[in-house]
């Protein structure tokens, strides 16, 4: 045998060992039962300082330890994503919350709607509004006129507010903002006189 082939085996067994001690290394990591509360504290303190991703990996992580996220765990990945605006992150968390198969409540669905809002995605936030049926609330009506508003389609956003008034809510300062930037546009102008006498 020549030399050097005994040290390709030599290499080949210190290659295979390492692969075999880490390995085992990550099965008993994953085989612990690591808190759930304990992985969510983690994921706030990586979103804390912006570290999408790490905590996106660790929502994996809660999913392997069959510690699945909540709603709540959800909604405070979304919001950061939105703060952060990274919205391609943020549609990636829907997906995720998709497949996680939770009933999903107002506060995550008007997050979602304020995401997809902020990225200029008109159609994905109208669906999930027109969606939500009877879980529509003040905050959801607003995130929707703001959406138009934001969005240049001024016309979309006032018929939204009339819709919501007809059905008894009240507008906020957010929402009220929003119109006004909406009916600035001097096509509209008459429709805010009419709004506000």
């Amino acid at each position: 045998m020549s030399h050097r082939y005994l040290c390709t085996i030599s290499q080949s067994n210190y290659y295979l060992k390492i692969y075999f001690v880490c390995n085992l290394t990550y099965n008993n990591f994953i085989s612990l039962k690591i808190n759930k509360h304990s992985l969510k504290n983690r994921l706030i303190r990586q979103l804390d300082v912006g570290h999408l991703r790490h905590a996106l990996s660790t929502l994996d992580l809660m999913t392997l330890q069959n510690s699945p996220p909540d709603l709540t765990t959800y909604t405070i990945l979304l919001t950061s994503c939105i703060r952060f605006r990274n919205f391609q992150l943020g549609k990636l968390v829907h997906r995720k919350l998709i497949q996680s198969r939770l009933e999903l409540d107002s506060v995550v669905l008007n997050t979602l709607i304020s995401l997809y809002s902020k990225c200029g995605d008109t159609e994905t936030a109208r669906s999930i509004f027109e969606g939500m049926g009877n879980r529509r609330d003040l905050v959801s009506w607003n995130a929707m006129v703001s959406c138009f508003a934001n969005n240049s389609m001024e016309l979309q956003a006032m018929w939204t507010f009339l819709d919501m008034l007809e059905l008894g809510f009240y507008p906020n300062e957010y929402c009220f903002t929003a119109v006004i930037r909406a009916c600035s546009n001097s096509n509209y102008s008459w429709v805010g006189e009419i709004i506000y006498g």
